[in-house]
């Protein structure tokens, strides 16, 4: 972990569990796939920070983690899964770089 404002920021390495209390997550660049329901249920879980050359979020990767507020969408990003943000209520700040979105399909659903 390392600290960034008095937040420890959890670096996930695509392999370990992820703590139940992290707030803040940093990908590691090695990662390419965040796998299914990877960070499912993280209720604190506030900020997520993408690294550039993930290529795929799967299904539920982030479902239920209902405190996130932003997360960054690298440009090498060409699929995320079914459900991966469902009920991320605060999600209201994500990221997208300039490009062709046009192939991409996917929604936030907040029920």
């Amino acid at each position: 972990m390392s600290r960034e404002e008095d937040v420890e920021v959890y670096v996930y390495n695509g392999v370990d569990e992820v703590p139940e209390d992290v707030i803040h997550v940093r990908v590691d660049p090695s990662v390419t796939v965040i796998p299914d329901s990877a960070f499912q249920y993280r209720l604190h879980l506030e900020q997520v920070d993408l690294p550039e050359g993930l290529i795929k979020i799967e299904e539920r990767a982030f479902i239920d983690c209902k405190s996130l507020k932003r997360i960054n969408i690298p440009s090498t990003l060409v699929e995320i899964g079914n459900s991966a943000f469902n009920h991320c209520h605060k999600l209201v700040d994500i990221v997208l770089p300039i490009k062709d979105w046009v192939s991409m399909h996917f929604s936030i659903v907040t029920l």
